[in-house]
């Protein structure tokens, strides 16, 4: 396993939820936790990034809030292995942000839609919105849980001709919200 990295959260709110991701991933990936995570205090209206080292020392970092996009465009491109444990915390083992594009979104080995490099993805069938279970290898990203939790996505497996035939593709994550996209 990859020892020299670190784990991430990024968000607006939801404090309470990514801080307990943090903690889960830093249990299973053999970090030391630091309780001084636990006593920040942030102001509202501004995106914030904790980043836990192996040691337990941290940095927090601020920026704003990103402009909204009117239907940004996406591609599939890549392939992951499900089976990689990295897929399914948020560290800083990750692809470089895609150029050109607002998110490059992953197939695995098994041809099934993941993530994008930054962004959940889900699809309009109908009058139902799927997401892909997270078996495919992909985060459990705070957005995603929030949708699932109040009905507003089921999961399915997805495809990449699903992406083609959708009514509508959606991405989201915890600092953009959800955004409808294209592809």
């Amino acid at each position: 396993m990859q020892t020299d990295f670190s784990i991430i959260e990024t968000f607006i709110d939801d404090y309470d939820l990514h801080i307990k991701r943090l903690k889960n991933s830093a249990k299973e990936l053999g970090f030391k936790w630091n309780n001084n995570i636990e006593k920040l205090n942030f102001e509202k209206g501004i995106v914030r990034r904790i980043e836990l080292f192996k040691n337990g020392n941290f940095e927090v970092t601020t920026r704003r809030i990103p402009d909204k996009i009117l239907k940004p465009k996406i591609k599939i491109k890549g392939c992951v292995n499900s089976s990689n444990p990295f897929l399914y915390h948020k560290t800083s083992i990750r692809d470089k942000m895609p150029q050109g594009v607002f998110d490059e979104i992953r197939t695995n080995e098994k041809g099934e839609i993941t993530e994008g490099i930054f962004t959940n993805i889900a699809v309009k069938i109908g009058d139902n919105i799927f997401t892909p279970p997270v078996e495919c290898g992909l985060l459990n990203g705070i957005m995603r849980q929030k949708l699932l939790k109040q009905g507003k996505i089921k999961e399915k497996i997805i495809y990449p001709n699903d992406l083609k035939t959708a009514d509508k593709i959606y991405c989201f994550n915890s600092v953009r919200g959800v955004l409808e996209v294209e592809l």
